[in-house]
């Protein structure tokens, strides 16, 4: 059976491409951590990036424009706090899960985990980056070791 995005409803389309771009993102980190990482040249709304893959082979995935895709697909960014929020020990924020887990990696690029990209204090940046490539939709996480530190809620009886 032929599928195709265009027969798919605005909000359907919006949710499977954040589902497509976070298994996408999950799935690069991840490799990241395992493996050493190559660097790529992009451009992307006039603006040159330098991207950090898993394996050069991603370069040509890399190519696809925008008009490669039906008019009204909607293209939006997502990030996850694994990938990007650093300041790990900063304002009270408890252990996460990947903290742990990183913690006992031999992978070089474990390391850089509770720095990240420090979008924790350069959010701005962060955010108009994102506004600079004319991304209208922008999907973030927070570290769920800031809103419950102590991984615990005391329910008021």
């Amino acid at each position: 059976m032929a599928f195709s995005l265009s027969t798919l409803s605005p909000t359907t389309s919006i949710l499977l491409s954040f589902i497509g771009i976070f298994a996408i993102s999950l799935a690069a980190f991840w490799a990241s951590v395992e493996a050493e990482t190559v660097s790529v040249n992009v451009t992307a709304g006039g603006i040159n990036y330098e991207l950090e893959v898993y394996d050069a082979s991603i370069a040509e995935e890399l190519k696809i424009k925008s008009h490669d895709f039906p008019s009204d697909f909607i293209f939006g960014a997502c990030t996850s706090a694994a990938q990007i929020e650093g300041s790990a020990n900063e304002s009270g924020r408890g252990q996460s899960i990947w903290d742990n887990l990183l913690a006992k990696s031999k992978a070089p690029a474990a390391r850089k985990f509770p720095i990240a990209i420090d979008s924790y204090k350069r959010y701005k940046e962060d955010v108009k980056h994102v506004k600079d490539l004319g991304v209208k939709y922008y999907r973030f996480s927070i570290s769920w070791g800031r809103i419950l530190p102590m991984r615990r809620m005391k329910l008021a009886h």
